[in-house]
C-alpha cells in the first residue's frame, strides 16, 4: 500500500521503477492479471520501456501465469531473453 500511494507523487521514471517493482510482487503472488495492468501503465506512462529486456520478461511471466499462453511465446522469443538461463523452464511452462 505504501508503495502504490507514493507512487504517483515520483517523477516519470520513478513512477515506472515502482510499477515494475508492484507487478514483481504481482507475479510472485500469482495475481498475474494484476501484474499485467501495471505493466500496461507502466508503458503508457514511458514507451520506450518496451524495449527493456527486464519488462519483456515480465510480460512473458504474467502473460504465461494469467494463460496467455500464445502471448507469452511470443514475449519469451523477443531477442536478448536468450542469455537468461531460466528462460526454458518459462518456454517449458508455456508449451
Amino acid at each position: 500500500r505504501i508503495l502504490k500511494a507514493a507512487t504517483f507523487s515520483k517523477d516519470s521514471d520513478g513512477q515506472v521503477q515502482d510499477l515494475m517493482t508492484l507487478a514483481k510482487m504481482n507475479i510472485a503472488n500469482d495475481r498475474a492479471e494484476e501484474a499485467l495492468g501495471y505493466l500496461e501503465i507502466a508503458r503508457e506512462q514511458m514507451p520506450p520501456i518496451s524495449d527493456n529486456l527486464e519488462f519483456g520478461a515480465l510480460m512473458a511471466a504474467a502473460h504465461a501465469l494469467s494463460g496467455q499462453y500464445e502471448l507469452a511465446w511470443g514475449d519469451l522469443g523477443r531477442t536478448g531473453l536468450e542469455e537468461f538461463s531460466e528462460l526454458g523452464y518459462w518456454k517449458a511452462y508455456v508449451l
